[in-house]
C-alpha cells in the first residue's frame, strides 16, 4: 500500500519504504519495538501472543497516526462488525472539508462528483468481520473471494486458528496465497544488506475453508475516482449476492452509530 501510494520507482525510494519496518531501529514507525509497546499497552498483548486481526489494524492505523500520516497525506479507516459507511470516508478523504453537489451527468451513477471535488489525502481501508462461526462458510468465502479481485484490494487481515497470516490473492479459486509473518531471518540494521529478503521468490497457499472466519479486507483508495470505482463494486456485489453479502454498506452513518462505529479517522 505504501509504495503505491508514494508511488515508488526507484530502488533507494523502495528502500526508504522498507526501513519504515526495520525492527533494528526503534524510531521506525513500524518496527517490532513499536507494535509491541502499543500492543501491550491498550490489549495486554505479550510478544509472541497472537494478534487478531482487529488488534493488529488498529495498532498500524495509531502508528500511521504518529509517524506518517500529515507527512504522507494516508490516514487509515477501520470499520468493525462488517459495517462500512461511504459517507465517513469521504470525510476523511476531504478532510473535513463540505462536499460539493452538482449536476454534472456522470454524477447519478457515482457516489460523489470527482470533477467538482478534489480528495485531500488517501485512504487505507480495514473492513473487520466474521465469515463464519467457528470456521467459514462456503457462501461467504466465494464472496470474499470476489472482493479479492476488486482493483483496490490490498490483502486479507487473517490466518489460520491461532496463527496469523496475511492473504495477497486467490489460487485455483478454492485456495488463498498468503504471507507468513512467522518466517525468521537474520536480524540485521542495514536495510541495503538484507533489503532482498523483504521480497518473496515463491508463494504459498492454504485451503479457503481452512482460514479463521474473523478477517479484515483491506483496500487502498488514491483519489475520489477509485472511491467512485470501489463503491460501485461494492453495490454490484451487495445486488449480486444479496443476503449472502456479509457487508452493510451504507451511504450514510446511522444516527445512532454516529461516532461510535467509527473506530478510527486515524485515531
Amino acid at each position: 500500500m505504501l509504495r503505491e501510494h508514494l508511488q515508488i520507482m526507484t530502488q533507494d525510494k523502495m528502500t526508504e519504504v522498507i526501513n519504515f519496518f526495520n525492527d533494528c531501529d526503534k524510531t521506525q514507525p513500524f518496527s517490532i519495538h513499536n507494535i509491541s509497546k502499543i500492543a501491550r499497552k491498550e490489549y495486554g498483548i505479550l510478544p509472541g501472543d497472537w494478534y487478531n486481526p482487529s488488534q493488529i489494524s488498529l495498532i498500524l492505523s495509531t502508528l500511521n497516526q504518529s509517524y506518517l500520516e500529515n507527512k504522507i497525506n494516508l490516514s487509515f479507516l477501520i470499520f468493525n462488525s462488517g459495517n462500512l459507511f461511504f459517507d465517513q470516508i469521504i470525510e476523511v478523504m476531504m478532510n473535513g472539508k463540505g462536499v460539493t453537489y452538482c449536476n454534472c451527468p456522470a454524477v447519478k451513477k457515482q457516489l460523489i462528483c470527482d470533477k467538482c471535488n478534489n480528495s485531500e489525502r488517501s485512504i487505507g481501508l480495514v473492513l473487520l468481520t466474521r465469515i463464519g462461526l467457528d470456521s467459514p462458510e462456503e457462501k461467504y468465502l466465494h464472496v470474499l473471494g470476489e472482493m479479492m479481485k476488486f482493483k483496490q484490494f490490498k490483502g486479507v487481515i487473517g490466518g489460520k486458528p491461532g496463527k496469523a497470516l496475511y492473504f495477497l490473492g486467490l489460487h485455483n479459486e478454492s485456495s488463498f496465497i498468503y504471507l507468513d509473518p512467522h518466517y525468521v531471518q537474520t536480524a540485521n540494521g542495514d536495510i541495503h544488506q538484507i533489503k532482498q529478503s523483504y521480497f518473496c521468490g515463491s508463494f504459498r497457499t492454504c485451503k479457503a475453508k481452512n482460514i479463521d472466519p474473523s478477517v479484515g479486507i483491506s483496500y487502498y483508495l488514491r483519489n475520489l475516482t477509485e472511491l467512485n470505482q470501489f463503491y460501485a463494486e461494492i453495490i454490484k456485489l451487495r445486488e449480486t449476492y444479496q443476503d449472502d453479502f456479509f457487508i452493510w454498506a451504507s451511504n450514510e452513518t446511522p444516527s445512532y452509530l454516529t461516532k461510535s462505529i467509527r473506530i478510527s479517522k486515524c485515531f
